[in-house]
């Protein structure tokens, strides 16, 4: 029950990024009725891992990668998926070594997946031709972002 409640709240969360506050709402009423028939929770105190940077001195990049998930034809959904995506993206990085795929998120109309480096024109750049030839990366909006510079396209 606690993964449930976990994952509707998420998306509730994606659901009011998207300006659905009203859909949001109604989630969060429903998760909260859910909620209200289970024992109390236990909190445990938790201390946030510090991720360690090779290149410590410098800005960390990323990229992120937002892929259509409603409007793309039926055929693309049927044939493709997020996991020979990340299979194809992570062999790149393997050779390349600019940096790495840190998963996905999916919501309700999309997913995203994050890529981290040290720099993200050159993550982009290695990665490019696997978004450009796979199915469902068409029409993905692309943000490459190095420190506080942040840049977006759409894969054609």
């Amino acid at each position: 029950m606690s993964q449930l409640g976990e994952v509707l709240a998420n998306e509730a969360d994606v659901l009011a990024r998207l300006g659905r506050s009203q859909e949001s709402t109604i989630l969060k009423q429903q998760l909260f009725e859910l909620q209200r028939d289970l024992p109390p929770r236990q909190e445990y105190k938790v201390t946030p891992a510090v991720k360690v940077i090779k290149d410590s001195g410098k800005h960390t990049g990323e990229v992120l990668i937002e892929l259509d998930g409603m409007r793309l034809p039926e055929q693309v959904y049927k044939t493709c998926d997020i996991a020979m995506l990340e299979n194809r993206i992570e062999d790149v990085l393997e050779i390349e070594e600019h940096g790495e795929l840190d998963g996905h998120e999916t919501g309700p109309e999309s997913t995203i997946l994050f890529l981290y480096g040290a720099d993200a024109e050159l993550l982009f750049r290695a990665i490019e031709p696997v978004l450009r030839e796979y199915p469902l990366c068409r029409g993905a909006l692309v943000t490459i972002r190095q420190g506080s510079e942040q840049r977006q396209l759409i894969i054609s």
